[in-house]
């Protein structure tokens, strides 16, 4: 009994609450750093601006990683291209962010 619980204890710690949808790369249990990107247009800019959101435990959400806000936050009106980057802490504690590049 005692090492069903441990079992149960252990999934639900590496399973993590506050989970962000897996990138390209998939999904780390215990921490993740990653980052992946698309093209938009040309690939060149110089301005950048960044959007995210944050949980925590996966019952609060809040922030607006749109690529509208990212626009907004570097004054970009034609966006080159667009990157995501995610960030998971044990599943306690999650980002994800749009970082835009443009002119």
């Amino acid at each position: 009994m005692k090492s069903i619980i441990t079992m149960t204890a252990f999934a639900v710690i590496m399973s993590g609450c506050a989970g962000m949808l897996p990138n390209k790369g998939g999904m780390g249990s215990l921490y993740l750093d990653a980052k992946d990107s698309f093209l938009v247009g040309t690939g060149t800019g110089s301005k950048t601006g960044r959007a995210c959101q944050q949980n925590i435990l996966g019952a609060y959400t809040t922030g607006d990683a749109s690529v509208e806000a990212a626009k907004k936050a570097g004054g970009i009106k034609n966006i080159a291209s667009v990157d995501n980057e995610y960030k998971n802490i044990l599943g306690v504690y999650s980002t994800y962010c749009t970082v835009a590049t443009g002119n």
